[in-house]
């Protein structure tokens, strides 16, 4: 295989995810039993799970890690139903290591108490992944990052008292809730204000007829284990102290609400299976939280990609310098920036409107030659294309963090970047995938779990990555198996390339015109 550079065309595995081809990979009985073959998984599974007391009896014997990832391959939300219909399954809790069939109280208590060891799961999967990259370094190549909504079952109430100024509150009626906004319209939010620039975006913006207000303050009420926030000018409560709030009005009025999480993931181009995942508030924005999902999956893959595609929600400026500094190229939509009234770039004195460094002597185009890190910073080398003097000859060079939305790695023109930047939307169905195999990122009443808190979607979260790396590195025959997929294709980038090279051709030709010339005759055919 042909050593990897940032410039290299980026590859995939077709049908690598395409478990629905071994029917065996939904069986609960066979992720068992491909725990139980990975000796060093297990291993680290147990001790996260184990407890010791120095007191009471001993545990049941069994092992609950085999038995939480059967509760996530189960396609069941909660906890209960899931117990109700595995509780006769003898042979599942036997593959499990149990010697008796546990309570449902007791599974409940076991399942509860491991909301605490999700980085466990991506540690075992980080070693799947590093397995699999040793034998192909193609794996954790080339990142993609997306999010999606997810919902907490918990909804916002009316929770002003009789001392606060609120009608509702002195009337005594019953205390409304907040209904639910559904998760077309957050995420139509969350995509309106990624559109928006980074620099004094608007305390309120509307949405299908309704206006998003701010939260203000927040406190945690310790005593009925729940949180406090003020919006529109009541008080509301919420049993789960995590999830973030973004408040919708009519007129005046506080009506509706979008309550609970953004389910982040670092999904891999080659072989589609996730490298990290993270969940925020669902009242903050991605790039906010890019360079710590940035750093788990660089812990998981031990190493850096060549490139990183996402939307414009990470499309702001502490991300491309980042990346840069990392030696990592930047694949993200161009976004209005400092008020500007148009999203598309600007052409400088420094570079064009495709980022591409002009020369320092005449201002003409360059020609790529290299890119490194110095002294922690990005660094350009470029060679004049067509030199017009004496000092154009030779090499020239830019810092990266000069212009660091423009300046980049790998450049807009060249088949990798667009390689990435035109398959980057058919990686966007990775989420629902998720969802429907893992019931992740829950987005409706029947998906999402009626346990509150960002911790146990956390906890979920990760065990599905580890369920995933489990069928991904058994289908790519990074095993004791031989692979049931591939060959590798070169992924294509449509025809972004092409015309891009034409923009700059006719604008090198435009350059070249007389001034004053006549216009081209354009021969217009007769009408029918």
């Amino acid at each position: 295989m042909r050593a990897l550079t940032r410039r290299t065309v980026p590859e995939h595995l077709p049908e690598i995810t395409r478990y629905s081809d071994e029917p065996a990979l939904a069986s609960p009985h066979t992720l068992i039993a491909m725990v139980k073959g990975m000796p060093q998984i297990r291993a680290g599974l147990q001790a996260a799970c184990h407890r010791a007391y120095e007191w009471g009896p001993d545990r049941m014997p069994g092992d609950w890690a085999l038995a939480y990832l059967a509760f996530v391959i189960s396609r069941i939300p909660d906890i209960e139903p899931w117990y109700q219909r595995v509780r006769a399954d003898h042979s599942l809790w036997a593959a499990c290591d149990f010697e008796q069939v546990p309570s449902y109280r007791l599974a409940h208590l076991r399942f509860t108490e491991m909301e605490g060891m999700a980085d466990s799961f991506e540690e075992a999967a980080a070693h799947l992944i590093q397995k699999a990259r040793a034998k192909d370094q193609r794996v954790g190549a080339w990142w993609h990052l997306d999010a999606s909504e997810a919902e907490t079952h918990a909804a916002p109430q009316h929770d002003c008292t009789a001392y606060d100024d609120c009608r509702t509150a002195k009337s005594g009626r019953r205390n409304p809730r907040m209904q639910r906004v559904g998760t077309a319209t957050a995420k139509a939010t969350r995509q309106l204000l990624a559109t928006m620039p980074v620099e004094g975006q608007p305390g309120s913006i509307s949405v299908e007829g309704l206006s998003v207000i701010p939260v203000g303050a927040s406190v945690v009420d310790h005593e009925r284990k729940g949180r406090r926030f003020t919006s529109g000018g009541h008080w509301w409560f919420t049993r789960d102290i995590d999830a973030g709030v973004r408040a919708y009005s009519r007129g005046s009025r506080v009506v509706k609400a979008w309550h609970g999480f953004l389910h982040m993931e670092v999904i891999d181009h080659f072989t589609h299976a996730p490298l990290a995942s993270r969940l925020i508030p669902a009242d903050q924005q991605e790039h906010a939280a890019y360079e710590a999902l940035f750093e788990r999956a660089q812990r998981h893959l031990d190493a850096v990609p060549y490139l990183v595609a996402g939307d414009a929600g990470y499309s702001v400026e502490h991300v491309f310098k980042s990346n840069s500094n990392l030696g990592v190229g930047s694949v993200f939509p161009f976004r209005r920036h400092a008020g500007s009234e148009s999203a598309h770039r600007q052409p400088t004195a420094v570079y064009d409107e495709h980022g591409i460094p002009r020369c320092r002597r005449c201002g003409g185009e360059s020609d790529f030659v290299r890119f490194a890190v110095t002294r922690g910073k990005g660094r350009l080398w470029f060679r004049c294309r067509l030199p017009q003097t004496q000092k154009c000859q030779g090499e020239q060079s830019i810092f990266c963090d000069e212009a660091p939305r423009h300046l980049l790695p790998v450049w807009r023109i060249e088949p990798a970047y667009a390689a990435m930047r035109v398959s980057h939307q058919s990686y966007e169905h990775k989420h629902r995938d998720l969802r429907i195999q893992y019931l992740l990122a829950p987005d409706c009443l029947a998906l999402r779990p009626k346990r509150p808190g960002m911790a146990w979607q956390q906890l979920r979260a990760s065990a599905a990555m580890l369920i995933e790396w489990l069928r991904v590195f058994q289908r790519g025959g990074w095993g004791d198996k031989p692979a049931v997929v591939g060959p590798a294709r070169e992924t294509g980038g449509g025809t972004m390339v092409k015309r891009l090279l034409q923009i700059r051709s006719d604008r090198r030709a435009a350059a070249r015109a007389p001034t004053g010339s006549d216009p081209p005759i354009v021969m217009v055919p007769p009408a029918a």
